[in-house]
């Protein structure tokens, strides 16, 4: 047996690539995303007391999701929040602000709140979190859409690809 034969069998063979970036990066997103989500909730929850709490918080809470797209690959964030469920968010939160709109205007006409605590601050809590479903489920939506397609020009022609599309 030959010298460089041994190093040969020494050699690892070929792994599968996991999807995602190294694992510091996946490390620090697993132990960020918890504070991430967090305070997009606190933001949404006590957004009377700030200017645009809703919005602030669903932008907050939606990059908790890209972030775990960019470290761990895009299966991995669909996991967690798939873009059927995030479409399904978006509608729902866009009827509940409506919803809490036309309540509002029926029964408080002096006013949508009564204090500027939390349980005191009558509907705006609820029309933040409303807000906050619909911004964080569309800014999802279009970076995973974004994330997935490709544009390629060929013959002067672009063309739009899909990653995910299989090849035959």
């Amino acid at each position: 047996m030959t010298e460089e034969s041994l190093f040969e069998s020494a050699k690892p063979e070929k792994t599968l690539q996991e999807p995602g970036m190294d694992l510091g990066v996946k490390r620090a997103a697993t132990w960020l995303r918890g504070f991430f989500f967090l305070f997009g909730f606190y933001c949404t929850l006590y957004g009377h007391r700030i200017p645009s709490g809703g919005f602030d918080g669903g932008i907050i809470v939606a990059c908790t999701f890209i972030l775990l797209m960019l470290a761990w690959g895009s299966h991995h964030a669909h996991m967690k929040l798939g873009k059927l469920v995030a479409w399904n968010l978006q509608g729902i939160g866009a009827l509940l602000f409506f919803i809490f709109i036309g309540i509002a205007v029926s029964f408080f006409p002096s006013g949508f709140s009564s204090g500027s605590m939390l349980f005191q601050a009558g509907l705006i809590p609820w029309m933040n979190i409303s807000i906050a479903l619909t911004v964080g489920a569309s800014l999802f939506m279009v970076f995973s859409i974004l994330a997935e397609l490709r544009v390629k020009e060929v013959a002067g022609k672009r063309i739009l690809l899909s990653r995910t599309r299989k090849k035959r």
